[in-house]
């Protein structure tokens, strides 16, 4: 009988013991995680400012007042701020389109092109940055990741111009606001963030230039 309190008593002790060393062990940190800076479209409130956008050419229409307008999807991208980017490593976690992934590889050149997780083909991602001091993913044709953030209907200024590069052997074509509502009005020519921007001021359209995207 003593001999089995002994052992009751062995046993207790040594369970003590494991459990105060599991409390004294410190906790194993995770890496850092890295979001999205906040946006800066505002679909209520689009002035002076340029983004990407896409429309139908029937979405450009002239009002019965006399107003000429195009009724759009606005679009944005993701941005991420290039400090955090740069010091991006191995198990940290990249939320990106709304997901969370956690970064098991990372690969840099010298241009700034960054490569997590293999790339878009392998279930990772691309990023770039330019000139804006941020880092933004791209697609497997380099063209920014865009998403809409609502629609809109805007009406084109007096002082507006189209800029039309989308045809590579003939650039350059720039048509004013009652050419363009004629040849749109023609058309069943669609307009995509991809090659399409749009320069509000003032509460009016005064640019559109769409590019040629292969």
């Amino acid at each position: 009988m003593k001999q089995k309190i002994i052992g009751l008593l062995m046993l207790a002790g040594m369970i003590a013991l494991a459990g105060c060393a599991g409390r004294n062990t410190p906790a194993q940190t995770s890496g850092k995680t890295v979001e999205p800076l906040p946006g800066t479209l505002d679909v209520e409130t689009l002035d002076n400012c340029t983004f990407a956008a896409g429309f139908e050419a029937s979405d450009v229409y002239l009002s019965d007042d006399g107003m000429l307008g195009v009724h759009m999807t606005v679009y944005d991208y993701e941005r991420f701020d290039l400090v955090d980017i740069s010091e991006l490593t191995a198990g940290d976690t990249l939320v990106i389109d709304g997901n969370r992934m956690p970064v098991e590889s990372i690969e840099r050149d010298e241009n700034g092109f960054v490569t997590i997780n293999g790339g878009l083909e392998e279930g990772g991602c691309y990023l770039a940055t330019d000139d804006s001091g941020v880092f933004y993913e791209i697609l497997t044709d380099d063209a920014k990741s865009y998403y809409a953030i609502g629609e809109t209907t805007l009406p084109i200024g007096q002082e507006f111009i189209f800029l039309d590069d989308s045809d590579l052997e003939n650039p350059g074509q720039i048509s004013y606001a009652g050419d363009f509502l004629m040849a749109m009005e023609k058309s069943d020519r669609s307009f995509s963030p991809y090659a399409t921007t749009v320069t509000v001021q003032d509460g009016f359209i005064t640019n559109l230039t769409q590019i040629y995207v292969p």
